[in-house]
């Protein structure tokens, strides 16, 4: 068990089933550095369940190898969008901490809040990730990558609706093997990892893996008073405008600085021929700062109605500060920032920070009961907790503030049976999934202006069960059906209670909130198709499949009225496929079309809710509109010679709201109109890259060039497309040149990111009633030098 071949082409071997359904070895990169003068090999994929090569595996679904994510520059999950197609993953920036946003094909999620299910699922070995915060991961010793393109509901059930992630590690090979990296670089990037790999046993190996890395923000925090000694109020009031001039510089630290550490330790058990059993445990401890944010736009009417709550008609910024809320808080630049995350008005704690704190085991058993039957068993367990916080209007005066503390904790039960009839024409896979999560989420937040500091404390639990059945049947050597099915229920509690903080102003919450909820549904996904092998090269196939994104509770009540649920999102996709190879597969191209209908989109709408006898509108997430979703997408790799490696991809998505149902009260104000497109949805995306084995140095070593360049159109943060939220078309380009010594003990790079100093945005958003601004940049042109030994 666990030794894989090369799979051959043809219907025979795609009906050879292959009982062990652990995490396969990818025995080709699609980019890989060495060997760049050998044909592609094969590459194997397990998103049905079994082994099968990715060219004869009827899904959108793209897998690279972890030392092309290496190559590639690719060291967390958010930059897993360059690899492929239709894809989009951001971080949410100074909201939410380690939350990531992620959309594939116009459909995903981007909200911190638990009860906000994250609309693209994510597995690391197998094992399902709970909620959208804790996405944001550094990645760890990868073997490969896969990203599943499109609804997967009956495959990965739970918020697989726009389609999946899935990460899989290096296995412990007990070959004493191992390496160790470092690389420095620019704002003082240190980054070390390493992994060891040992056999205790005849039938036991080990593979520890570790890493650290340490970098300064891309934002320069600065002393407003400092920069601006002529601007500083001078009032006597509680206020951060310091016109103290610092000891060294008006510099005050940087925003989006990463301090991070973790490591993995692996064992697998291989007893005997038909068992093999996989332990493992991470430990991620992450004290990053709070996230690069900078104000780019200020309104100054919109802050001259605030008035001084104990004196009415008396301007508040004024009297408080000494100084008017004007443009003189815009900082210099889009890399600087005056923030100083401080509350002397009420004392309260805002320093920068997002840290969060990973923990998770889990045990993997195979047995092989029969050449055509296998059980497979994937039991774990994870938590996070973690810390965030940033300054609401970036800017030195205490106007607002938020720090939120999230936990969660969760159980998961995988079995699945795996096997074959009828001469291994049909393949079936009978599994049940069970997952119980618990949860936290405190919240502080205080408006000066308002006169108000309040917190929220909420409970959301979810469980959820599924059984699962995937079917492949081959009617002929080239033609295969295919079918599943998959039935899930969930079951949700919220527990929400909000109150004013003691010793602070009272009067938003003075009997305090205090609101218990209940809500579940049941739902059936399911998936038909069929794929055709036209011959060894070209493969054909249709598919109509189905997924959902989990209901929940209206996550921001404003009173008791609207702690509402909500139900589920739905997507039906129809997809064809063409997956082809030419020159002695010297060359790949994969092309894939798709239109999907994707009802009960999760939006804001108004209720009215009864406050005093009288109707008061409120806002409440609802299962609201309806859209139609098409694209296209192309995927290509070549050898072009015994020297030159490309590689590329290209997708068009088109997303047309067609009902906006209660969202519609908000179309002229807050919200969607039928003319919007869904956040972070770029018409266009491509990405191209090469590698190239240079003619140099060839007594010593080899000599590679790597480069790529990833391309997204215009997009929108959300789904108002409010034109100063537009986030500009970008491009971004890297290149790696890295030499290899004759043994392949030694490798040494260096490396430029960003190479044209592509300046933008990874998101913008208003804050302070539409009166600012803000926007989360991206680094500029970056450098690094990196060493590895191989051992």
């Amino acid at each position: 068990m666990g030794e894989y071949g090369v799979i051959k082409k043809g219907a025979a071997a795609r009906r050879r089933i292959k009982t062990s359904l652990m995490a396969a070895t990818a025995l080709g990169a699609m980019v890989a550095l060495p060997g760049l003068a050998q044909a592609q090999d094969e590459i194997v994929v397990t998103a049905q369940f079994r082994e099968q090569n990715l060219q004869e595996t009827p899904l959108a679904i793209t897998a690279v190898t972890g030392e092309d994510l290496t190559q590639r520059g690719i060291t967390d999950t958010q930059d897993l969008a360059k690899i492929a197609p239709s894809v989009n993953f951001r971080s949410t920036g100074p909201y939410g901490g380690k939350t990531m946003g992620a959309y594939i094909r116009g459909v995903g999620a981007n909200d911190y809040n638990f009860n906000i299910e994250p609309g693209v699922a994510f597995y690391i070995d197998d094992v399902y990730l709970g909620p959208s915060f804790g996405l944001l991961l550094k990645l760890i010793d990868l073997e490969r990558a896969e990203i599943l393109r499109g609804p997967q509901g009956t495959l990965n059930g739970k918020n697989a609706i726009g389609g999946a992630v899935k990460l899989i590690s290096a296995k412990p090979q007990g070959d004493n093997s191992g390496y160790l990296s470092a690389e420095t670089g620019s704002r003082n990037l240190l980054r070390f990892k390493g992994a060891f790999d040992v056999g205790l046993a005849e039938d036991l190996a080990m593979r520890v893996s570790a890493f650290s890395e340490s970098q300064d923000g891309v934002v320069q925090l600065l002393d407003f008073g400092c920069v601006n000694p002529d601007l500083v109020g001078d009032t006597s009031a509680p206020h951060t405008v310091r016109d103290e001039q610092p000891a060294q510089s008006c510099k005050r630290g940087t925003l989006g600085n990463s301090r991070v550490n973790g490591a993995r330790i692996q064992f697998r058990w291989t007893p005997s021929d038909n068992f093999e059993a996989n332990l493992s445990g991470n430990y991620i401890d992450d004290n990053s700062g709070g996230a690069a944010d900078v104000l780019l736009f200020v309104d100054p009417s919109g802050y001259s109605g605030y008035e001084e709550p104990s004196m009415p008609g008396v301007p508040f910024f004024e009297t408080v500060y000494g100084v008017p809320y004007d443009e003189r808080f815009l900082p210099p630049d889009n890399y600087s920032s005056y923030a100083t995350f401080e509350d002397p008005y009420y004392g309260l704690d805002f320093s920068p920070q997002a840290t969060m704190l990973t923990k998770d085991a889990t045990l993997t058993m195979d047995w092989e009961l029969s050449p055509t039957l296998n059980i497979q068993s994937i039991s774990a367990w994870r938590s996070i907790a973690g810390t965030w916080s940033y300054d609401s209007d970036s800017s030195p005066l205490a106007t607002d503030g938020v720090i939120d503390t999230q936990k969660h904790e969760q159980f998961s039960q995988e079995l699945r049976i795996n096997g074959a009839f009828m001469d291994d024409r049909l393949h079936w896979t009978l599994g049940g999934f069970y997952y119980d999560a618990t949860q936290r989420d405190i919240g502080t937040i205080q408006a000066v202006p308002f006169n108000f500091a309040i917190q929220v404390d909420s409970y959301p639990e979810h469980e959820n069960y599924a059984g699962f059945l995937h079917v492949e049947y081959d009617l002929t050597d080239a033609l295969t059906l295919i079918g599943g099915i998959r039935r899930t229920s969930e079951d949700k509690v919220y527990r929400f209670i909000e109150n004013d903080i003691p010793g602070t102003p009272s009067g938003v919450f003075p009997g305090g909130l205090d609101v218990p909820a209940t809500t579940s549904y049941d739902r059936t996904d399911w998936r038909a198709g069929i794929q055709y092998q036209v011959n060894d090269d070209h493969m054909v196939y249709f598919n109509v499949s189905t997924g959902f994104r989990g209901g929940g509770f209206n996550p921001r009540p404003a009173n008791l009225q609207s702690v509402t649920p909500f139900g589920p999102e739905e997507v039906t996709s129809y997809e064809a496929g063409v997956r082809s190879e030419f020159f002695d597969s010297r060359v790949r191209w994969n092309n894939t079309g798709y239109y999907a209908k994707y009802k009960g989109i999760q939006l804001n709408g108004r209720i009215d809710s009864i406050v005093a006898g009288e109707a008061f509108p409120v806002s409440v997430v609802t299962n609201a509109a309806e859209a139609r979703i098409w694209g296209i997408e192309s995927e290509f790799e070549a050898d072009v010679n015994q020297s030159v490696f490309l590689y590329g991809s290209v997708s068009y998505t088109d997303f047309q709201y067609q009902d906006l149902g209660p969202a519609a009260a908000f179309a002229a104000t807050n919200g969607p109109t039928l003319d919007s497109t869904q956040a972070y949805t770029p018409e266009w995306q491509f990405n191209l890259g090469f590698n190239a084995t240079l003619p140099f140095f060839t007594e010593y070593g080899s000599l590679y060039l790597n480069g790529d360049y990833a391309f997204q159109s215009e997009q929108y943060p959300d789904t108002r497309n409010l034109e100063e939220l537009k986030i500009d078309s970008y491009g971004v380009a890297n290149l790696r040149l890295t030499f290899v010594d004759n043994d392949e003990d030694w490798e040494f790079s260096v490396i430029g990111y960003n190479i044209t100093d592509e300046k933008y945005f990874y998101r913008k958003n208003y804050v302070s009633g539409n009166w600012q601004i803000k926007g989360v940049p991206a680094p500029g042109a970056e450098w690094g030098i990196s060493l590895k030994r191989n051992f």
